[in-house]
Parts: structure tokens; sequence; C-alpha cells
């Protein structure tokens, strides 16, 4: 996964062979919190790990988009 920055957009690629419910919109939300200062790079990633009382910011839906879906 990356994140890619232009003058308008934040772009944010993530490949996986499966998703949680929501979970893109936690990572994304709880990414810019971290970008914001409200947490840590630290926190972030105790949150990932289950390691945290912080709870994961879910980030709108809207701008979020689908690119492709791959079948084995």
């Amino acid at each position: 996964s990356f994140w890619v920055f232009n003058q308008k957009k934040m772009i944010y690629t993530i490949q996986a062979n499966r998703f949680l419910h929501h979970m893109v919109r936690f990572l994304i939300g709880s990414m810019i919190e971290v970008a914001r200062g409200k947490n840590s790079i630290n926190q972030f990633n105790d949150m990932l790990n289950n390691n945290s009382d912080i709870t994961a910011v879910r980030a709108p839906s809207d701008g979020l988009y689908l690119m492709k879906v791959l079948y084995e």
C-alpha cells in the first residue's frame, strides 16, 4: 500500500487478498489523524496490533473507489 499526493488529491492504494468491513475506511481515517498530529505513529502501530486504547477513526465513504477485483 502507498500514498500519492498531488495538488488536489491524496490517493491511497491498497491491495490485499481480503478486507474486513470498513477496514480501509478505518485505516485511512486513522492515518489522517496521525498526519494531523492527533495521534503518533507509535499509537497508530499499537492500534494496528491491538495494544492500544485509542479507537480507530472511520473516514467518510465518499471519495473511496474500488478500482479492480481479481479472482484466482
